[in-house]
């Protein structure tokens, strides 16, 4: 069952690997793109002899062209199904995870959390036992004294 878990863990994993190298080629796109433009229009500018001498004018540009890929990217759908997805991956790995590190922390002698849920249940029903008693009693919990 342990390494049921941990093939799943591995699993979930890759798919989320996958799928954020699926994004992060989505989210290079307008580089690319604004590259291409840039050298478009450097060419073009230095053909009819106005050639930037200036970086900062080249760099102005080419930010200029890089916001416009990156807003017109932002508002596609297919951004935001890719974000969608690569969420929905990163959040099947995470609990396939923790519950494949529970399965390896219950072999060691270490508190896990349903060892804790457990324990904080047991309390909780032995104080409402107490408190049972106690009424049962006449005993008084904040005074610790018979109540006549």
């Amino acid at each position: 069952f342990y390494q049921e878990r941990f093939n799943e863990m591995l699993d979930r994993h890759n798919l989320f690997e996958t799928t954020l190298a699926e994004f992060l080629s989505i989210l290079y796109l307008p580089m690319e793109k604004s590259f291409n433009v840039l050298q478009e229009k450097l060419k073009q500018r230095t053909e009819e002899g106005n050639i930037p001498l200036d970086v900062k004018e080249s760099y102005a540009m080419w930010l200029k062209i890089l916001e416009g890929h990156y807003m017109n990217l932002f508002k596609s759908k297919e951004y935001t199904d890719a974000l969608h997805r690569t969420l929905n991956k990163l959040e099947d790995f995470l609990i396939a995870k923790d519950e494949a590190i529970r399965d390896f922390l219950q072999l060691l002698p270490v508190v896990t959390q349903q060892d804790m849920d457990e324990m904080y249940k047991e309390f909780h029903l032995l104080k409402k036992r107490v408190k049972a008693l106690e009424k049962k009693a006449g005993i008084s919990p904040n005074t610790l004294t018979v109540v006549k």
